[in-house]
């Protein structure tokens, strides 16, 4: 089963880059991510040669002390009891609510705007959880009405029958 990821663990907060490597060894390194529009950050990433497990560590500051997103794609972790490549059905079951996101097929689309004050907006401790669902691996471009510049709901029919799958998770803190 995929390891739990929450407001404090495996990472907080207040955990430095130094003190990721210096808690995780050789499995730790600084590298530059894709942040989207071509643009990348400097983050440090965990288990990096572990497709299932990595993690990727970005901060607010250049000194890499304030944690601003942990992020991950591989299905080693879950958040809010989701996991990579759940559909939109269990993200709103595990939100207790509907909730936005973007329209597919441009650079930020398929990324939840909005929870709408579901569970998933404020995990305990104080951080939230980021979503971002890709068309199903059989899918070509998306229908109208959920792909462009909109929001959709989590369950508008159009979305339900596309059948995304969660690509990306993250959970997050705000810049304090």
């Amino acid at each position: 089963a995929p390891a739990p990821v929450g407001c404090a663990a495996p990472i907080a907060r207040h955990d430095s880059a130094a003190a990721l490597k210096a808690r995780f060894g050789k499995a730790a390194r600084i590298e530059d991510v894709p942040i989207g529009e071509g643009d990348t950050a400097k983050a440090l990433v965990l288990f990096g040669k572990d497709k299932a497990r990595r993690i990727e560590v970005l901060y607010w500051d250049d000194a890499m002390r304030r944690v601003s997103t942990i992020r991950w794609q591989g299905k080693g972790w879950s958040a809010g009891g989701l996991r990579i490549g759940a559909g939109p059905a269990a993200a709103t079951r595990a939100n207790g609510r509907a909730f936005s996101l973007s329209g597919f097929g441009r650079d930020y689309g398929g990324w939840v705007t909005d929870l709408r004050g579901g569970r998933l907006a404020r995990m305990p401790g104080g951080c939230t959880i980021g979503l971002r669902f890709e068309p199903p691996a059989h899918a070509t471009y998306p229908p109208d009405g959920i792909s462009g510049d909109m929001t959709i709901a989590s369950t508008l029919p159009a979305l339900v029958r596309y059948r995304p799958v969660i690509s990306t998770l993250s959970i997050g803190w705000p810049d304090k």
